[in-house]
């Protein structure tokens, strides 16, 4: 099962560095989708994760830890 999370960007300088925070914390970057008009563009990030990973991650956090 996957978990999908929607996240709106108001810049265009602002996209990268959001994906590569999200992806930093085991989420991938499904779609990506520019709406508006020349002068009030938004971005949509659409990320997905898998359970699994996150379960994978907690156990390497706690592993880490220890």
């Amino acid at each position: 099962m996957k978990e999908w999370e929607c996240v709106q960007v108001g810049h265009h300088k602002d996209v990268g560095r959001t994906i590569e925070e999200w992806e930093r914390e085991g989420w991938r970057l499904h779609t990506y989708q520019a709406t508006g008009s020349p002068t009030a563009v938004n971005h949509y990030l659409l990320f997905e994760k898998d359970q699994s990973s996150n379960q994978q991650r907690k156990y390497q956090l706690l592993k880490e830890s220890k």
